[in-house]
């Protein structure tokens, strides 16, 4: 379950009401004269000029006396305005310069004006805003008790992670993020991780121009191995992290823009060895988005891929959303260089507080390059598992809330060739799906009792290591959202 973000600290100390009444007064000066010099600009040489022969009720009084006021005219010596005589090229000439001049003027003032007006309502604005200044700490702790089974016998742990994230909000376009992600190191594991490279990321965003930028530190999704094999299930999974990355985002004309340079792997030296560039377009129309995706790979020793994305979003349909996503890999290799995606969500469609997620991929035998985003370009599935070429996997999720404060979950994920067979005789095929109940003891706070199963009948799971055909496993979870 997702929750969102409550601010727990506020850094900003209120401002006073004299502050506040000091402000505002000062804008309303500004207003003022803003108003004053849009409707009322006046040279003082000319505020007192009376044109005996425009009286007031004379037709053309107004228009006169408002080119007074801005110091085009002041009439002729002996205080008239002789309207009934031609006018030289000459006089022509010098109403017009004086017309500018005065127009020129009373521009620059205004705007300068309006500038410094905007500029304290904007910082009046910031003093107030209810997210300026925030520090937000929020995250997640889960703590398990376990059991496995299989033909070789039964396994119990305990294990526990903790997500957890510090946000400081400086304005709506900046914010600093620093977060922590224990993943497999909970006790009763002998898995051990870097606490700098590993555990902690880091995500900044600010705004450059009209460029919405962002920086993020990470390694990316990490793997996950069982040394003992008494856990089949929850061998080789992946914890979704974050990846290195710069990115710079815009609208232009209505086409969401974005450029990214993303660190994707590292080597045993901690140096970057697989990068990707990319750039994102997408546009939106009444209930449907499209975007293009181009994507290039490069590793340090020169070798590089070049893909593309066609994607489609519709949502016109109410409490229904679908995704669909072509990746082109090679033209060259036909079908085997294309990769598909459909992903169907429903939102409780029938107002029985249901949600369904129906999601199938399918990746031709050539669609990625070994050795370089062989890991890369497709989603994890339900069970966090990689979805590999020449691999098709169909997703089923499905969420039913109950009364008394409880809810029922079922997710399965269905490993097969991309030609759909699955068996003893087609490696790395499986099937694994989970059932839950659970009892929600405050909106951010759960127990829920789960089964797993899983089962490889070929006896050779997807990186071809040994796994037993058929396990299981069971237990208690307690989760805490704060």
């Amino acid at each position: 379950m997702s929750k969102a973000l409550t601010p727990l600290i506020y850094c900003k100390a209120p401002l006073s009401h004299w502050e506040r009444g000091g402000i505002l007064i000062a804008c309303g000066v500004r207003v003022f004269l803003v108003l004053l010099l849009s409707f009322g600009f006046c040279h003082l040489s000319f505020a007192d000029v009376y044109l005996r022969d425009v009286p007031e009720g004379h037709w053309a009084n107004e228009a006169v006396y408002k080119l007074v006021k801005m110091g085009v005219t002041g009439g002729f010596p002996d205080g008239t305005y002789v309207g009934g005589r031609d006018i030289t090229r000459c006089e022509m000439a010098s109403f017009l310069s004086k017309l500018y001049r005065s127009l020129q003027l009373q521009a620059g003032i205004n705007e300068k004006l309006a500038a410094e007006l905007k500029n304290e309502v904007a910082q009046l604005k910031y003093e107030n805003s209810p997210i300026s200044g925030i520090i937000i700490l929020s995250g997640t702790v889960e703590g398990r008790i376990c059991g496995a089974r299989d033909s070789t016998g039964t396994a119990t742990r305990m294990d526990y992670r903790l997500q957890m994230a510090w946000q400081k909000i400086f304005d709506q376009d900046t914010s600093l993020r620093v977060g922590l992600d224990t993943m497999d190191t909970g006790y009763d594991y002998s898995q051990t991780r870097r606490i700098a490279t590993q555990l902690v990321d880091a995500e900044g965003k600010f705004k450059v121009g009209e460029l919405k930028a962002k920086a993020v530190i990470g390694q990316g999704k990490q793997l996950h191995t069982e040394s003992d094999g008494l856990f089949p299930s929850e061998n080789n999974i992946y914890y979704p992290r974050p990846n290195s990355a710069i990115e710079v985002g815009g609208n232009y004309r209505g086409i969401n823009c974005s450029g990214a340079l993303i660190a994707r792997q590292f080597n045993s030296r901690e140096s970057i060895a697989v990068q990707e560039i990319n750039a994102l377009f997408s546009y939106d129309f009444s209930g449907l988005s499209v975007l293009f995706w181009p994507r290039y790979f490069y590793r340090d020793n020169g070798l590089h891929d070049l893909k593309a994305e066609l994607g489609a979003n519709l949502h016109f349909i109410p409490k229904s959303t679908t995704d669909i996503i072509i990746g082109i890999g090679s033209l060259q290799q036909g079908m085997s260089g294309l990769y598909g995606k459909l992903d169907q969500s429903f939102n409780d469609p029938l107002q029985t507080n249901t949600n369904l997620r129906l999601r199938f991929d399918a990746a031709g035998n050539n669609f990625r390059t070994a050795d370089l985003d062989k890991y890369e370009v497709v989603a994890l599935n339900n069970f966090n598992r990689l979805i590999f070429d020449g691999k098709a996997d169909l997703g089923f999720t499905i969420t039913q809330l109950l009364p008394w404060n409880m809810a029922l979950s079922y997710k399965s994920d269905w490993g097969t060739t991309s030609h759909l067979e699955y068996g003893s005789q087609y490696v790395g095929t499986y099937f694994e799906w989970e059932g839950a109940a659970m009892y929600y003891l405050s909106p951010g706070a759960n127990i829920s009792l789960f089964y797993r199963s899983y089962e490889v009948p070929s006896g050779i799971g997807q990186f071809s290591e040994t796994a037993a055909t058929v396990s299981c496993l069971m237990g208690l979870s307690v989760k805490c959202i704060f």
